[in-house]
């Protein structure tokens, strides 16, 4: 899963699908969401043989000031040259989930 890879990701209830680009490292990694103008920083919080889970903080545009995004947690699991990500949050008590398949 090292390495650096993007795609979008698509928010359920919503129609228009975001752009992510994601550096996995082997203790955590960096986000980049482009169309929303956000960063972030990801802290690997466990593994297991297939996926890998992550708290995601972010350190640009942040919801909690103004911005587009919130902190969340993040899992990824790879198959083959692909990485399926699932993203899940809260904002002012509404569940956020979002998903996609990242290539490198």
């Amino acid at each position: 899963m090292i390495g650096k890879w993007r795609g979008e990701l698509t928010q359920i209830g919503s129609k228009t699908p975001y752009k992510l680009q994601l550096a996995v490292s082997p203790m955590g990694g960096e986000t980049k969401y482009p169309d929303l103008n956000c960063a972030g920083k990801l802290i690997r919080i466990g593994a297991s043989k297939s996926y890998a889970f992550f708290i995601e903080v972010i350190t640009q545009g942040a919801s909690s000031k103004g911005g587009n995004c919130p902190d969340g947690t993040i899992t990824v699991a790879r198959s083959g040259d692909k990485l399926a990500l699932s993203w899940f949050g809260t904002v002012d008590g509404n569940i956020i989930i979002a998903y996609g398949t990242l290539s490198k």
